[in-house]
Parts: C-alpha cells; sequence; structure tokens
C-alpha cells in the first residue's frame, strides 16, 4: 500500500548535488521530519560540509554508489548532463527497494536512460521541480524553495503505479502542486514557457552591446526595472542552461522560429505604422499574460 503525502515517511533519503535544489530539499525533509537521515553526495567536501553546517544533510559522502548504497530514495539534483551521467551508477547501486527521482529541466533524455538501466526491484520516476532562483548554491538553499510551487512527473510506459504514487506523495508531502505529462510533451512545453525565455533575456542583455557605443555606467544608470525584471533570469547557473539548451535542441529550435516569426510580424506592423494593429497585439498579450497571474488555481 503507498503512503499518502501525510503519511509518507523515508528512512534515508540521498540527494546528490547539494546545491539550491538540493540544499533546500534536504532542509525542507528535515524540516518536516520526512526522513530519519539526509545523506548528501557532492564532488566537494568543503561544500559538502557547509550544507551540513547549514542543516540541509545530515552526513555527506564524495562517492555516489556508497550514499545510495542505503537510501530508500535517491534524488539527483545536478545539471542534466551530471543526471544522465550518474544514472548507471545510481541504479546499481540503489537496494532493492529504492526509488530514484530527479530534478532535471528536460526529461525526453533522461527518461530513455533510465529505462534502459530499469532493473528489478528500483524504480524510476523523472521529475522537473519548477522552482529555483537566478542564485546557485547551497549557500542561498532555504527550506520554503518548493512550497507553493509546481512539480512536473513524467511516467513513461515503465513506470509502475506504486512508484508514481509514491512520488506524488513526496513532493506533495512538500507543499507541492503535481502536474503528470508525457516526457516528449514536457520538452516541448518548457520550450516555450522556460528555456526560451532565459534565452530571450540573455540575448536582450547581449543586445546592449550591439547599439549606440555608451559608457558601460550610463548603460547601467538608463536601465530602468523593466530591463532588469526581464533580464533577470539571464543570471542563471550557466552549465546547468547549457546542458538544457542542448539536451532539448530540437523543441528550442522550434520554440525560437516561432518567436522569429511573432517578431517579424510586430516588425511589419510597426514599419507599416499600424497604431490600431499595435494596439489590438498589445491588449491581447496582456490579457493573455493576466491569465498566468491565477497559476495557484486548483490544477
Amino acid at each position: 500500500m503507498t503512503a499518502t503525502a501525510k503519511e509518507l515517511h523515508f528512512r534515508r533519503v540521498a540527494i546528490s548535488g547539494v546545491g539550491l535544489l538540493g540544499g533546500s530539499l534536504g532542509m525542507a525533509l528535515r524540516q518536516r521530519g520526512l526522513a530519519d537521515h539526509v545523506a548528501g553526495i557532492g564532488r566537494d567536501a568543503r561544500r559538502l560540509a557547509r550544507a551540513a553546517e547549514m542543516g540541509a544533510v545530515d552526513s555527506y559522502s564524495l562517492n555516489l554508489a556508497e550514499g545510495c548504497s542505503e537510501a530508500d530514495l535517491i534524488v539527483l539534483c545536478g545539471p542534466v548532463s551530471n543526471i544522465l551521467e550518474q544514472l548507471p551508477e545510481a541504479f546499481e547501486a540503489a537496494p532493492a527497494g529504492a526509488l530514484i527521482t530527479d530534478v532535471g529541466s528536460t526529461k525526453r533524455t533522461i527518461m530513455q536512460r533510465a529505462a534502459k538501466l530499469a532493473r528489478e526491484g528500483v524504480s524510476f520516476v523523472g521529475s522537473h521541480p519548477m522552482a529555483g532562483s537566478e542564485k546557485s548554491g547551497a549557500t542561498h538553499a532555504r527550506a520554503d524553495l518548493y512550497e507553493g510551487a509546481t512539480v512536473i512527473l513524467t511516467p513513461d510506459i515503465g513506470t509502475t503505479d506504486h512508484a508514481l504514487a509514491t512520488i506524488r506523495a513526496f513532493w506533495s508531502a512538500l507543499g507541492m502542486r503535481i502536474v503528470e505529462i508525457l516526457p516528449a510533451r514536457h520538452d516541448q512545453l518548457l520550450a516555450h514557457l522556460s528555456h526560451l525565455p532565459h534565452l530571450t533575456a540573455a540575448a536582450l542583455v547581449a543586445l546592449t552591446e550591439q547599439g549606440p557605443r555608451v559608457a558601460p555606467d550610463i548603460l547601467r544608470a538608463v536601465a530602468g526595472p523593466g530591463f532588469r525584471d526581464t533580464t533577470r533570469i539571464a543570471l542563471g547557473n550557466v552549465p546547468m542552461w547549457l546542458d538544457i539548451f542542448m539536451d532539448n535542441r530540437k523543441a528550442m529550435l522550434e520554440s525560437l522560429d516561432q518567436l522569429m516569426d511573432v517578431l517579424r510580424d510586430v516588425r511589419g506592423i510597426i514599419l507599416d505604422s499600424d497604431r490600431e494593429a499595435l494596439r489590438s497585439f498589445l491588449e491581447h498579450a496582456a490579457e493573455l499574460r493576466e491569465t498566468y497571474e491565477n497559476k495557484t488555481s486548483e490544477i
């Protein structure tokens, strides 16, 4: 019988990658009493020791197999390339009955790799918690990072009902809302709603070097809240976003093509000095954007 979110409890949770997401996860698990022991896994002993001091983990290891060997839940929290690299060892080291999940921002490739590695007694469920910040590292971790946010689960044909229900309960116990979609569909949607916005923010920052030659201090002084708010996400973790763009290349190219079509249409409207068409475009965008303010409604 699968535990509900209220009944859920793990003996030992192993978190590989104790940065912002992994560190916040460890804090939340410990604060909510959802695990007897939280073990952190990473490559830098000093950073792991700091995470332990902050209360993100109870213990830590530099060895993935060692860290996973006694866990009943393993959460892979690194960039997509790290998750793909660690999956084989995590599957091999996981004890019978263990569950493995991840926080990767792309899902198709991860799910395909996990399907090839699947073995009896160890289950994998793909997860993508839509939580985070432009800041990175365990020093910015906080126990409430996941509360009220959405997590996307991406079950495939090999996902068991028990594993899916347990991972649902896991994220629900952290205060998250659950959405379930297929891996490929996830990557298409996120290319539009997450990955393309980040790349666009980076492009807008790059554009500041393409205009009239102006002293950098003047540019920074003139840049208002609109520019700063729109481009804030360009400050995000570069290795993580590099992995996302490369792994989700096909969907990103499709989204970029569609964005360029929209921009060409708007350019044509401005070129024609068509005030009413421009008004209509802006009003529709404002009305549509307003609907996203209701994302906290029941899913």
